[in-house]
């Protein structure tokens, strides 16, 4: 029995109807919560670029010109990166880093495994040693394991045969 196609065909555009307007509610409730922190993310990039012009201006007189050229033109790329936060709206630089990955895709990917990279030891070292849920934690081996806890092969140690947690 075929469904009736009078009926059906008003139901599915009233669910794609639907549809539409929760993405673009989700959407439009995203760029609000990225514009409401926005404030803070661009204090945080401004200290970074502070961060790295008194690392510069830290290096004493024997240091390479290079070095100090780099971290110079570095704080300059973060500032002005700060000054894009601050100036446009998380559409505005949606549509900019978008542009940016078409144009350069390879830069792009390598940025964003930097990012990657950067946030992954921002979040380990941030970890609760005491919290066993946490990044970088002491794994349940390690926890009950007779072997040192300096080792950083505690199952490799046990196989061997040492009780000492050094590996031969």
């Amino acid at each position: 029995m075929q469904p009736d196609t009078e009926t059906t065909i008003p139901v599915r555009e009233e669910l794609l109807s639907d549809a539409k307007n929760v993405g673009s509610s989700a959407v439009n409730r995203i760029h609000s919560e990225v514009d409401a922190r926005k404030v803070e993310a661009v204090n945080q990039v401004q200290a970074v670029s502070s961060t790295i012009e008194r690392a510069a201006d830290g290096l004493d007189a024997n240091a390479p010109t290079w070095l100090r050229s780099a971290l110079e033109q570095g704080a300059q790329q973060v500032k002005t990166f700060a000054e894009t936060l601050e100036q446009n709206d998380s559409r505005q630089i949606a549509l900019q880093v978008t542009e940016f990955a078409k144009r350069s895709p390879a830069t792009f990917l390598g940025a964003c495994a930097a990012a990657g990279f950067a946030a992954a030891r921002v979040f380990r070292a941030g970890g609760n040693e005491n919290d066993p849920t946490q990044i970088g934690s002491v794994s349940p081996v390690q926890a009950t394991s007779p072997v040192s806890s300096t080792s950083p092969y505690p199952v490799a140690s046990m196989a061997l045969g040492r009780s000492d947690g050094d590996l031969v």
